[in-house]
């Protein structure tokens, strides 16, 4: 998804960016096996529970890096660089203040 917006802004994915993507996909993927698994603890209803709170938060942060690539795009329209460590920094006070 990340390289058809880097795609439809006409821009270039930068070694940067790369590094900062995997780093945020970890610690995205911890956060999603913490909050899942704690429900799978529970016999039965826990798993189903688990399985949905993973997607839904994976769908959740996948949705807010798309909106936020967009963003910064727009507000940036000049720079053709991006700090993807700076979107989800965005990304975190945006859900914070909501």
């Amino acid at each position: 998804m990340i390289a058809a917006i880097y795609k439809a802004y006409d821009r270039e994915i930068s070694e940067g960016f790369l590094l900062g993507a995997v780093e945020a996909m970890t610690v995205s993927t911890i956060g999603k096996s913490v909050a899942g698994n704690l429900f799978k603890m529970i016999p039965g209803v826990g798993t189903v529970v688990g399985g949905v709170i993973n997607a839904t938060v994976a769908a959740a942060f996948t949705e807010a890096i798309g909106f936020g690539v967009a963003n910064a795009f727009e507000k940036n329209s000049d720079d053709k660089s991006l700090d993807i460590l700076e979107v989800l920094k965005d990304i975190g006070i945006n859900f914070k203040m909501k």
